[in-house]
């Protein structure tokens, strides 16, 4: 059986989010499955490019099968009409609505007039907006806003990317654009990366009155403006939210921010490795921090090196090392496989010097002992 496979039987007996939509194995389109569903069910949609324009008529969450998964699941709302993903106004929704490991992109297609993300606006006062672990890309927003579009009271976004969103010259938003008439709104993002909106002079990231916002962890770059904020919001500006190239925090002439403190307006962006690629980035989209603790793991094996005790570029942690055939089991087989190399330097078939030392001993008979059973 095929991983996807796996995933999507796993699911199938339902989740802790109701009953389990599966696209495509159960429901050709993801509009097919959301209608299908019923409130606090989840669309789960296995990797593919699907070009849509999803309508939320109840409080379902769309996701792709894993953060791992966010790069290969597309849905693009360019060459349809609207959003890739909208929710419908005078609809009541209770609970979550919103999506997760997806990317929605607009193809880098101009269309004036039509908006390419995603729209989430008048969820009521019984639900949740919700975008986590999504790539934002090319989209174009016409006026107003390129990727995102929040009009909701209770919104969050978070470890999400958002890379060359635009609007028409003049437009503001080209990354995110918050509207809340009437109740006052509260919104987080945190841990997202911010980059490449050379087109938002009027705000990365655009606030209407109502809004109290924070922002924090998260890295923007190659932007002229964070944030446009056009009045009655706080926001929060704190924990080493550093701007590498942004031009300016505030356009002029809005209200302000409160620095929480720990920003780095100044900074260079943080590459711990210099590849080239921000860590932030590389932990939220390359998985490069295995035992999750904020450090792409390159860095925590050159501070440690003891992090890797057998030698194969991994840290130990991450792995289920006792289990020599890869199989998802340390058992007999395992153990054979150690006792038959025994003495030798154990580069056979299988890796089996587990402690790195050189020797097929017992040492690492007591590493297949230790671990024996499923793999965590």
């Amino acid at each position: 059986m095929s991983h996807l496979a796996a995933v999507a039987a796993s699911v199938i007996a339902g989740s802790a989010f109701g009953t389990d939509r599966l696209v495509p194995q159960q429901y050709p389109t993801i509009q097919a499955a959301v209608d299908a569903s019923v409130q606090g069910d989840r669309v789960l949609v296995s990797p593919g490019f699907y070009r849509e324009a999803v309508r939320l008529t109840k409080a379902v969450m769309v996701e792709g099968l894993s953060p791992a998964h966010a790069a290969q699941t597309i849905v693009s709302g360019a060459g349809v009409v609207g959003p890739a993903f909208q929710t419908v106004g005078g609809t009541s929704y209770i609970g979550d609505v919103g999506v997760r490991n997806l990317t929605v992109t607009g193809e880098n297609v101009l269309e004036f007039g039509e908006n390419a993300g995603v729209f989430f606006a008048d969820l009521g006062s019984q639900s949740r907006a919700v975008v986590e672990h999504c790539i934002f890309r090319e989209n174009y927003g016409g006026s107003a806003y390129g990727a995102l579009y929040l009009g909701h009271r209770d919104c969050v976004v978070r470890d999400c990317l958002f890379e060359h969103n635009y609007t028409r010259p003049g437009g503001v938003g080209g990354a995110i654009y918050f509207w809340q008439a009437g109740a006052p709104g509260t919104a987080l993002i945190e841990r997202c990366v911010l980059r490449d909106h050379p087109q938002a002079g009027q705000g990365t990231i655009v606030l209407a009155p109502g809004y109290a916002v924070t922002f924090r962890d998260s890295i923007v770059r190659n932007s002229p403006t964070l944030i446009q904020n056009y009045g009655t919001a706080d926001v929060l500006l704190m924990q080493n939210i550093t701007a590498c190239t942004i031009g300016q925090v505030l356009l002029p002439g809005f209200a302000g921010y409160i620095d929480g403190g720990g920003n780095d307006w100044d900074g260079p962006c943080p590459d711990c490795d210099a590849n080239g690629v921000i860590d932030l980035e590389e932990i939220l989209f390359g998985g490069a921090d295995c035992n999750a603790n904020g450090i792409v793991d390159a860095c925590d094996l050159a501070a440690d090196p003891k992090l890797d005790h057998n030698g194969d570029g991994l840290i130990d942690a991450c792995q289920c090392i006792p289990d020599v055939t890869g199989n998802g089991f340390v058992d007999g087989v395992d153990l054979a496989a150690v006792l038959s190399s025994w003495g030798s330097d154990g580069e056979g078939e299988f890796r089996t010097d587990l402690t790195g030392d050189g020797t097929v001993n017992g040492a690492d008979l007591a590493t297949v002992l230790s671990g024996w059973g499923a793999c965590p």
